[in-house]
């Protein structure tokens, strides 16, 4: 994993993960930041409305990997639904053979996961694959 430091929308051209929760509300954090870009909400409503109120699950809107780790917004995911979604991300992307991703600190911002736990997760889920991962340490430009 390549670690940077910067803003996860001047990767835009790449495919990006986030954290969101079941009921689909991305109403905070980079969720929302990125359905105002994206209308990453409207599309999960119009596509996935069957998939309203599953998690753990990984739901691919254009670019955008929607990793569904908790059931409502308030709720805080775990590292197991984090795992799990991963998981299912890692099965979307071999079938799809993408070759990179781009992901912001997964959970850990507003979901308050440890960075140092995600890290480790997101290495074991992806060991023995070729995927490029490039996580992005949000600062203000």
């Amino acid at each position: 994993m390549i670690e940077v430091c910067g803003n996860i929308l001047n990767y835009s051209d790449n495919y990006i993960a986030q954290c969101i929760s079941s009921d689909y509300k991305l109403g905070k954090g980079l969720a929302l930041t990125l359905d105002d870009k994206y209308k990453i909400r409207e599309k999960l409503f119009e596509d996935y409305s069957e998939q309203l109120g599953v998690y753990p699950n990984c739901i691919l809107t254009d670019k955008i990997f929607n990793l569904v780790t908790k059931d409502k917004f308030h709720n805080k995911p775990t590292l197991n639904t984090l795992g799990k979604s991963l998981v299912m991300m890692k099965q979307q992307i071999e079938e799809l053979n993408i070759k990179g991703i781009v992901i912001p600190e997964l959970g850990c911002g507003l979901d308050k996961l440890k960075l140092k736990d995600v890290k480790e997760l997101i290495n074991i889920v992806f060991t023995k694959t070729d995927l490029e991962i490039i996580m992005v340490h949000y600062t203000k430009e």
